[in-house]
């Protein structure tokens, strides 16, 4: 799957009506040996230089929404922090404040949690103790 097909795909989650959208990507997740997986460092990339194009809020919104979604998957503090800002141009609070959770574990733990078992990681306690709590609807 390429970068451009793989943004296309959160495109299509964002666009897709019936279950919230947040529902349904909350469960995507990929891994090592994932077609989808070597791709999703280059969709990051890619939804970078996008989000950061002069044309950005000219985009439909779904493109925005999708943009920073793809971006809101990397474990980059650079790259949360980008998602929280760009969110807020699409007024939508709900998404900001999923957005800003998830920023806030990046910042804490510098990765999600919820992804070591997946990617071979073993957690720290802390870690541990968050997976147990509130942590593992973040992949």
């Amino acid at each position: 799957m390429t970068s451009t097909s793989l943004l296309a795909f959160w495109c299509e989650q964002v666009a897709r009506p019936g279950q919230d959208w947040r529902e349904r990507l909350r469960g995507w997740q990929c891994a090592p040996g994932d077609e989808r997986w070597d791709s999703v460092a280059e969709a990051t990339a890619r939804a970078r230089e996008w989000a950061g194009a002069s044309d950005f809020t000219a985009r439909p919104v779904n493109e925005q929404a999708a943009i920073v979604v793809c971006l809101s998957q990397s474990e980059q503090l650079a790259d949360q922090a980008l998602a929280v800002s760009l969110s807020a141009s699409l007024g939508d609070s709900e998404l900001t404040r999923c957005l800003q959770e998830r920023h806030e574990v990046i910042r804490q733990y510098r990765r999600f949690p919820a992804r070591n078992r997946t990617l071979g990681r073993g957690s720290t306690p802390a870690e541990a103790y968050f997976l147990t709590t509130a942590g593992q609807h973040y992949r």
